[in-house]
């Protein structure tokens, strides 16, 4: 039976092709905004990571911990209300954004205000003057907020993407032009701070709305709350539980840890982030805009994961079995981080698997049950990472990645519940990438055994070649999802069939 106005479900539909060409686009572009911009940041860091000791990298995630923990409160819940909400009046919109403008001046006043005592906490008196001037970001970021939810919703993330992209560039060149001309611990505020305010500058650049004042009502704000407020204190425990790790690392371990740690976590769990990330903007809104078909929120659920699952597995092992060779390029000072690379990888997978569940609540209109999951989650989280702060760094990033395998079955049971997602889902789109991956890990083995004989060139040589099989294997055992990728490629470079 063929659905109409473009469902999910109908792959053989005309109107749905073209909505799922439309789709692959606007995946694309989320792709390039998540992992075009941070790949200018990862470059970034790892030209930082050579110049600068882990203390300087220890110091700002100090500092940050409380920040991220205050910038739950930014965005104030009421962008995702924007996005989420089926019918949007303009006094919505200017709304929002003065009541996002007021968060973002408070916060940076409540971040200069908590900058000392957080370094009392620490006993580390370098903490409070960066954490003091890098809040000053809260108010530069929320003058763009309301935008990028309008962006989100009308699912434009090219606009998002010229903002990030040129962003992270501009901050880029700043933070390692500071670090060169010896600006330490700074260069990495500066960065922030200029990236920051370009992205907003751009992302005002490339679109039409406006604030208007006379179009700011109580009653707006009163009809977009019990959504907002859900997520805001959705936001707050996540916030909470993404950096627990790094301030109980930061109180019992001291900045040389915590630079180890933030290390680690940039080079095998922010990839996935910005991975998972960029899937995830485009599943809100469009489990939103069928959020009353589960059979068609089910088919969106696993027609991203497919492609999801065969970019972050083979990165993932390749990082696992590469570690101590990666990270030891960026100087012997590194070398500690090696284990923690691994370990935290565990943690990285997870989030493959948990992220869809994320995207359900929120688009289902389940806040309540996203702020119920945060707050059972958030302690669990915390009182892991402090039994395992016993063991020092290593014996952390052990416990936050076994925490976040021990709570799977909750997430699992959530999307069952939601939309009938099942890991059964998940295993069969994901099996054709797993059994790739296994092809990828055999070569890199052979060149890990080599190593000691012919030295990185070995590492470089079973990269190469295990990349090339698992694209053989893959290309094998899933024909569509490859033949789909091309199909991108093709429109993207212009080439056409012959």
């Amino acid at each position: 039976m063929t659905e109409s106005g473009g469902n999910p479900l109908d792959d053989g539909h005309h109107q749905f092709d073209a909505r799922r060409l439309a789709g692959r686009r606007t995946i694309a572009w989320s792709l390039i905004q998540q992992i075009g911009s941070q790949a200018v940041n990862y470059i970034v860091f790892l030209i930082l990571a050579v110049v600068l000791p882990p203390s300087d990298f220890g110091v700002v995630a100090m500092a940050s911990v409380w920040l991220a923990i205050l910038g739950a409160f930014a965005e104030s819940g009421f962008g995702a209300a924007l996005v989420q909400r089926a019918e949007l009046r303009p006094s919505h919109v200017s709304t929002t954004f003065v009541i996002n403008l007021a968060a973002g001046v408070m916060l940076a006043a409540l971040g200069a205000a908590l900058a000392f005592p957080a370094a009392a906490l620490y006993r580390m008196p370098a903490v409070a003057p960066v954490m003091t001037v890098l809040a000053a970001a809260f108010v530069i970021r929320s003058l763009s907020l309301t935008q990028a939810a309008l962006a989100q919703r009308a699912v434009n993330f090219r606009a998002l993407a010229m903002r990030d992209v040129g962003s992270n560039v501009a901050g880029g060149v700043v933070g390692v032009g500071m670090a060169l001309a010896g600006y330490g611990v700074w260069s990495l505020v500066g960065m922030t701070l200029v990236g920051a305010s370009v992205g907003t500058v751009l992302l005002w650049q490339v679109t039409s709305w406006r604030p208007r004042w006379h179009e700011v009502s109580r009653a707006a704000a009163a009809e977009l709350w019990p959504y907002s407020s859900r997520v805001l204190g959705f936001n707050f425990f996540k916030a909470i539980s993404q950096n627990t790790d790094r301030l109980v690392i930061g109180f019992t371990l001291g900045a040389h840890a915590v630079g180890l740690y933030a290390f680690a976590s940039r080079l095998i769990i922010l990839p996935v982030t910005v991975i998972v990330g960029a899937f995830g903007n485009y599943l809100f809104p469009e489990v939103a805009r069928w959020q009353h078909d589960p059979r068609a929120v089910r088919a969106l659920i696993r027609r991203t994961s497919r492609p999801m699952l065969a970019i972050v597995l083979p990165g993932l092992a390749g990082m696992v079995m590469m570690a101590p060779a990666v990270v030891t390029l960026f100087g012997t000072q590194w070398r500690e981080a090696a284990v923690l690379v691994q370990v935290l990888s565990v943690a990285a997978l997870m989030q493959v698997m948990y992220s869809p569940t994320g995207q359900l609540m929120k688009g289902l209109n389940r806040p309540g049950l996203l702020l119920a999951w945060a707050i059972g989650f958030t302690p669990v989280v915390a009182a892991a990472l402090w039994v395992g702060s016993r063991w020092g760094v290593a014996g952390t990033a052990i416990a936050f990645s076994v925490i976040h395998v021990v709570c799977l079955p909750v997430i699992l049971y959530i999307a069952r519940r939601l939309a009938d997602v099942r890991l059964a889902d998940l295993v069969g789109v994901g099996w054709p990438a797993g059994l790739a991956t296994l092809a990828l890990v055999a070569c890199l083995e052979v060149g890990v055994a080599q190593a000691p004989v012919y030295g990185r060139s070995s590492l470089v040589a079973a990269a190469f070649l295990g990349s090339a099989l698992y694209c053989v294997v893959l290309a094998r055992l899933s024909p569509s999802l490859t033949a789909a990728m091309n199909g991108w490629l093709r429109r993207r470079t212009g080439v056409r069939r012959a």
